[in-house]
């Protein structure tokens, strides 16, 4: 494994659930719609819950549904493998699979400020809510559907969310 990494690795891929095997394999929950694009990397930052993070070497991917096993280089034992359990698997931006237009990742959403055509401000979007029939961009005030009707534009260069009309969302 290689040595400490920017805040640039910020997108998580995965998430170590367990190790697989006495040969160092993880089990990683995937976090990504395109797991077969992780096939493609070699680099990827490991990142556990007290802040560390760590460079690591990606050696090996095999898919079973939304889980994935994972080699990684200096990994070669049960108990190494162990010591990953709960650390997320990121990438930097730069590395994830390119979206067509008007296509967006969550992490491009959340932090951009809401507004209406009108100039309102609705607050900065905070998280992305998965329903069941469309997702919900969530800021501190309002909840917006993620939908051609309610949403009219997103600049992420500008970090703007432009919302169609006011009717469109629902106030908490």
């Amino acid at each position: 494994m290689g040595g400490k990494t920017g805040s640039d690795w910020r997108v998580a891929v995965g998430v170590v659930v367990a190790p697989v095997g006495l040969r160092g394999e993880v089990k990683v929950k995937l976090l990504t719609d395109f797991p077969d694009h992780l096939a493609q990397l070699s680099a990827v930052c490991l990142a556990w819950s007290d802040g560390r993070e760590e460079a690591a070497r990606l050696l090996g991917v095999r898919f079973h549904g939304a889980l994935a096993v994972a080699r990684l280089e200096g990994i070669a034992s049960r108990e190494q493998a162990e010591q990953l359990r709960g650390c997320e698997i990121r990438i930097r931006e730069d590395m994830c699979w390119k979206l067509g237009d008007g296509e967006y990742y969550f992490f491009q959403i959340v932090g951009l400020e809401a507004v209406t055509q009108q100039g309102k401000s609705l607050g900065k979007v905070r998280e992305v809510l998965h329903t069941g029939s469309n997702d919900v961009y969530a800021t501190e005030r309002f909840l917006i559907p993620a939908t051609h009707t309610a949403v009219a534009s997103i600049d992420i260069e500008a970090g703007r969310l432009v919302v169609r009309d006011e009717d469109q969302v629902v106030a908490l």
